[in-house]
Order: C-alpha cells, then sequence, then structure tokens
C-alpha cells in the first residue's frame, strides 16, 4: 500500500515540476513526522559568479551559472508561494554538470509550505540531460524526501529543432527513493515514465512580460501538465494538471531572445 501511494505521490509532484503543484504531504498519516519544527527559511542565491559571455547549450532551457529567475505559485488549494531557481555550475568526471537549486516558501514565510530541490544538468550537443535529482519538503508539521534514480538517458528537453517540430515525442524513466522522516525508506520496484510531446509555438502572458514560447504537455499516466520555454529565459509558465500555475516574474543573469 505504502508503495502504490508513493508512487501516485511522486507522479502528481513530477507534473508541477520545479517543485510539486499539490501538498505532497496533505494524505501522510499523522505519526509520519519526527520533528513538528521546521527548518529556518534561508533564502537561496547562486554561489557561481555570472559570466556575460557564457554560452548555453539549449536557448530554451539556458543553465546560466549565476543566474536567478523567480516565479509566482498559485496552488490548486489557494496556497500562494514564490519559487526561487538558481543555476550553479560543477565539475564533475570532468564533465561539466549545471547545478539547478530550486526553493518553494510559501507567502507567510515557510510555516504552511517550505521545499528545497537539487538537479543536475549535462549538455549533449543542444539536448540538456538530467542525471541527478534529490529534494526535500516539508509542509506544516509533515515531512518527506525524494530520489530520483534515472534510467539510462533522461532527456530533460531535447534541441531547439525538434522542439520546434509539433508532434515531436521523447520520454524518460526512473526508480525513486521515498523517505518519510522517522520510516524507513520506500523504494518502489516498478518505474514511473515522464511522456514529453512538443505542441508547437505560443504567446503566453506573465508578471514579467509577454514571451513567445514553445508549449511542451507533459504526462504521467492519465494526467497531464504543460510547461511553456522562451527563448533564452527557459521556463516561463506552467500550468499543472489540477490547475496550479507557475508564472515568472522576475529574473537575473538571463534575457528573453527573439
Amino acid at each position: 500500500m505504502r508503495i502504490a501511494f508513493a508512487i501516485i505521490l511522486l507522479a502528481t509532484s513530477l507534473l508541477a515540476r520545479c517543485g510539486n503543484d499539490t501538498n505532497t504531504n496533505a494524505n501522510l498519516p499523522a505519526n509520519a513526522n519526527s520533528s513538528p519544527a521546521l527548518p529556518a527559511y534561508t533564502p537561496i542565491a547562486p554561489t557561481t559568479a555570472f559570466d556575460p559571455g557564457f554560452k548555453s547549450c539549449n536557448p530554451y532551457y539556458p543553465l546560466l551559472p549565476g543566474s536567478m529567475i523567480k516565479y509566482e505559485l498559485k496552488f490548486s488549494s489557494g496556497l500562494l508561494a514564490e519559487v526561487t531557481q538558481v543555476v550553479d555550475s560543477a565539475d564533475e568526471g570532468g564533465r561539466k554538470t549545471f547545478v539547478e537549486t530550486t526553493q518553494i516558501v510559501d507567502s507567510g514565510g515557510g510555516l504552511e509550505k517550505l521545499e528545497k530541490t537539487v538537479r543536475k544538468y549535462v549538455c549533449d550537443g543542444e539536448r540538456i540531460q538530467i542525471n541527478y535529482e534529490k529534494g526535500s519538503n516539508r509542509a506544516q508539521d509533515l515531512a518527506n524526501d525524494i530520489e530520483l534514480r534515472f534510467k539510462n538517458t533522461a532527456v530533460a528537453l531535447l534541441e531547439p529543432a525538434s522542439l520546434l517540430r509539433r508532434g515531436t515525442k521523447w520520454s524518460y524513466s526512473f526508480n525513486q527513493v521515498f523517505t518519510v522522516a522517522g520510516q524507513r525508506p520506500i523504494e518502489p520496484e516498478e518505474p514511473i515514465t515522464i511522456n514529453f510531446e512538443a505542441l508547437g509555438e505560443e504567446q503566453v502572458t506573465t508578471p514579467a512580460g509577454e514571451f513567445k514560447t514553445v508549449k511542451v504537455a507533459r504526462r504521467v499516466g492519465d494526467k497531464q501538465g504543460t510547461d511553456f520555454f522562451a527563448k533564452g529565459l527557459g521556463l516561463v509558465k506552467r500550468v499543472g494538471p489540477d490547475g496550479t500555475t507557475w508564472e515568472i516574474k522576475q529574473y537575473s543573469g538571463v534575457k528573453a531572445l527573439d
């Protein structure tokens, strides 16, 4: 039962990626928490110096070290939060790695929702591959952690030429380790697959302005969310399957391109 619950829980959260669309702790048992006190909220910031001459491998997912983007996050439950996303760089095994850290904090300062996720990416030509993801989620007096273990090559975003071809599809799969504080890790045997499809270009309006974007569907099972990527900025809008939305409101170290 725990394994099935964990799969459903993660599938829902992935459709809202840069964070969760729903409160992932909402249906956990009351004894799931070992420490009711939330950690102190400390805003994140990039640690890598910004290089204005750096050239990204994919303008629709720029991963510029030293950059920062903020989003307005509106949960379907009515909870409001702010997402901060920063990018740093590292050398791992002789390969350039981009470390993306995402922090979600509710408008009250983290008393209801505080989440932090670290993802690592590498470039394969113009394709963006993801090879690591681990996150911690704290909501009220509950806590859980999720680590993804990717199977084979996981392409987070295709090269621009493929993205701009309506109907282009791709996917990747992974297993997970799901941990609730005070309990043994849950390791479902069945992998989860995310299916993507390019849906063409679309103009979107956000608090940061209006952008020409590439629209991408993201499906897990019968649930679908939609991402909108702008050239030079990356993700500028996200709509989850339950109506939760992300919209870009502020950015530095990146800029929109024609």
